[in-house]
């Protein structure tokens, strides 16, 4: 039954969260030691009616091991978690079970006053920082080089540019073999002169290295090691650092609003 929602799913241009691989299997492990796949369901009926528990659910019997002890009125779910309980309808149905309400739990980030200072001084996108590379600083760094500099470098590149194209042009009248050459020489002009914009950045990064750390201080802690924030930091992280005045906090500023994802200031 989930093998087929998530079947219709992907037909409707969704993602299957849950493929199973063994239709004919169940999802349920056997404990002994290490939860084990069950591969010959029929093996094990007996022992499941008389010691239930040494058998875990799986991932789609779950829920309707959890609601039938625990009767749900509304399940407030992560991404993850709503993607594979899309799956479960008729899973539900299967059991005689009512499905609970389904809710999308809150998404957010968590940032300091610095962080925040940081981000509305150097405009910087919050959506910009996750890529674990330099290309969002280099952009950064760019734009605090003096305009002159910058100035002077495009215009030397568009001089480049357009004399050569001048001799490229003319070189055929001489001799028609030497327009590869030209083309050759432009190009490792316009490589020469990329080279020192990038050696006029390095020189940026050695001069702004306050700004450097106030970049990768805020990219850790809104994406620490590129991942989201709310899937690597616990909860108890911010506890710990502001108390229990936190919890007020996320009362009063987090938005219950789905399919948003919130930035929240501490």
């Amino acid at each position: 039954l989930a093998a087929a929602a998530g079947a219709d799913l992907t037909a409707r241009g969704y993602h299957a969260q849950v493929q199973p691989s063994d239709q004919n299997g169940v999802s349920l492990f056997r404990l002994d030691g290490a939860r084990r796949p069950i591969q010959q369901p029929a093996d094990f009926v007996r022992e499941a009616a008389e010691t239930p528990a040494g058998f875990s659910p799986g991932v789609l019997l779950r829920p309707i091991v959890q609601d039938t002890v625990l009767p749900t009125v509304c399940y407030v779910a992560g991404p993850n978690e709503l993607a594979y309980l899309g799956q479960l309808r008729t899973v539900y149905e299967r059991f005689g079970l009512p499905m609970p309400l389904m809710y999308s739990r809150a998404t957010a980030t968590v940032l300091d006053s610095a962080a925040m200072r940081f981000l509305s001084k150097y405009h910087v996108p919050f959506e910009s920082l996750p890529p674990q590379d330099d290309s969002t600083l280099n952009e950064l760094l760019r734009t605090q080089i003096p305009p002159e500099v910058d100035d002077a470098l495009t215009a030397a590149g568009r001089a480049i540019d357009e004399g050569m194209r001048r001799v490229i042009d003319a070189l055929p009248l001489l001799d028609p073999t030497l327009e590869g050459a030209a083309r050759n020489t432009l190009g490792k002009m316009q490589k020469d002169l990329e080279n020192l914009q990038g050696t006029t950045i390095q020189g940026a990064k050695k001069k702004n290295e306050t700004l450097r750390r106030q970049f990768q201080r805020t990219r850790a802690l809104a994406f620490p090691n590129g991942d989201p924030q709310e899937r690597t930091i616990a909860f108890v992280w911010f506890l710990n650092q502001y108390g229990q005045a936190f919890v007020e906090r996320l009362w009063q500023e987090l938005p219950l609003d789905m399919g948003m994802h919130w930035v929240v200031t501490i």
